[in-house]
């Protein structure tokens, strides 16, 4: 092979497990980042819900209802999206 030939950059060679365990490494702290921040938005989502019924008899505003059904598709893909980083990363 010619000396200048180079793969993708910024990929780990599969030849170096030490990038690759830094790539896994990685991938695991975002994904504890974003849980995390998942975790904080359905809390702030719950106080507001909270706030708007404890505050007003009548039906909510559609925004907050909007917000709580998005939020709960999400927490229902969340544990598929860790079943394929956990595959990903091993």
């Amino acid at each position: 092979m010619w000396s200048s030939s180079q793969g993708i950059p910024n990929i780990p060679d599969i030849t170096h497990p030490q990038e690759i365990i830094e790539l896994g490494n990685q991938i695991l702290k975002t994904s504890l980042i974003l849980i995390i921040l998942t975790g904080f938005l359905g809390i702030g989502i719950a106080i507001i819900n909270f706030s708007i019924r404890h505050h007003q008899e009548s039906e909510p505003k559609n925004l907050i209802n909007e917000l709580v059904s998005q939020y709960s598709s999400l927490l229902k893909s969340l544990p598929h999206l860790i079943l394929v980083l956990s595959l990903v990363i091993s």
